[in-house]
């Protein structure tokens, strides 16, 4: 009987998917889109992937994340085996999936669910999840400085 081993780098991003769990982050996605069951990664799972590539200090654009990934155990991350169903254009359908439903109502119920997982003083209950945006150019030939 012989044995194959291997080996797969995990470095922090063990810690990083541990929080991803804790949170609830593939749950609270999941539960606001749900994914056809012909697929075999939920959004939340790949919301969970580029998290984890996003803080893999790797700098790596999306087209590249299944290369990242490749050296990765994917299989501890999210508990099934998918590694060869990691690719850009899944990825992509999941962020315009979320970006139709909006960002905003995402992260707040993330942010929301995480502060009470971690005991986060409710004292203050506002959560600012609105963002400043400026298209174009201004006006005149002022320089900023």
């Amino acid at each position: 009987m012989t044995s194959s081993y291997y080996s797969k780098n995990l470095d922090h991003l063990g810690i990083v998917s541990q929080i991803c769990d804790d949170i609830g982050l593939v749950e609270a996605i999941d539960k606001m889109i749900p994914t056809d069951p012909n697929q075999k990664l939920s959004h939340g799972e790949c919301i969970k992937l580029m998290v984890i590539n996003g803080l893999g200090f790797t700098s790596r654009p999306l087209y590249l994340e299944a290369q990242f990934f490749a050296s990765r155990p994917v299989d501890h991350f999210l508990n099934k085996d998918c590694e060869n169903v990691i690719n850009d254009d899944r990825l992509r359908r999941t962020l315009d999936k979320l970006f139709a439903h909006g960002c905003d109502p995402i992260f707040a119920s993330v942010a929301s669910q995480a502060a009470l997982r971690f005991g986060v003083s409710q004292k203050f209950r506002h959560l600012d999840s609105t963002s400043m945006q400026v298209h174009g150019e201004y006006k005149g030939d002022e320089e900023c400085n």
